[in-house]
């Protein structure tokens, strides 16, 4: 088991909350949809404990299921076939609104912090394999990370379109090792984490997973030769 990031053969970062320090705009956003799309009033804690994690689909789907039992969205939950094509309409439309509200606010300014884009070239320049496995999908990611100016130092991005399951099953950072070739080495992989689904997943994937939170534990080069715990 690696000891240090260093002695990482592989390192593997979620996006949201992790990578870029963007779970407060994420929150806002998905708050501010409920409300404007679906009239559904959603709380700071309750996205905190029910949808931080989450892919953006499972997120999506989730308000569409709290929108329907409150009677607001009549199309939604019904068994019948127009009530299942209404249902994928709007999560369509919701998902392009989403996006839409998400890059308008990734550029103001990027969301990946000095500290984090520096911790990456590092690594990176030291031979670290690199990857994303996130819950959020390929059309958000790419812009940030390529916005940053940190996109080609990331071999394999894992995103909600390449897995049937979302976090915290482990199949994105099982899907990432494989990609990178280390199947046999998943021990010795570091995911960096922010959700407890994540950690979760990471855990699952028999990987060290190692907690990320902006306020508390930000990413940075002074974890570059930390022990890592559990190791």
């Amino acid at each position: 088991m690696s000891q240090t990031l260093l002695d990482a053969p592989a390192v593997l970062f979620d996006f949201n909350g992790t990578l870029s320090d963007d779970e407060g705009v994420l929150a806002r956003i998905v708050r501010d949809l409920a409300a404007d799309r679906l009239g559904l009033q959603l709380s700071a804690d309750e996205y905190e404990t029910d949808l931080r994690g989450l892919s953006d689909g499972e997120i999506l789907r989730e308000l569409l299921r709290r929108a329907g039992d409150a009677g607001r969205a009549g199309r939604v939950g019904q068994a019948d076939v127009a009530g299942r094509a209404g249902e994928a309409e709007e999560l369509a439309a919701l998902r392009e609104e989403l996006s839409a509200r998400y890059l308008e606010a990734a550029c103001t300014g990027t969301l990946i912090r000095a500290e984090a884009r520096e911790l990456v070239r590092r690594l990176h320049a030291r031979g670290t394999r690199l990857a994303i496995v996130t819950g959020a999908s390929r059309a958000l990611v790419e812009p940030a990370l390529e916005g940053a100016g940190i996109r080609e130092l990331f071999e394999v991005l894992v995103t909600e379109e390449d897995v049937a399951e979302g976090k915290p099953d482990p199949e994105g950072f099982l899907r990432a090792a494989s990609v990178l070739g280390l199947s046999g080495r998943a021990a010795d992989v570091v995911v960096f984490e922010d959700s407890a689904p994540g950690l979760e997943a990471a855990a699952r994937a028999g990987m060290i997973g190692v907690r990320v939170a902006w306020d508390e534990a930000p990413l940075g080069v002074h974890l570059l030769d930390a022990p890592l715990i559990g190791a």
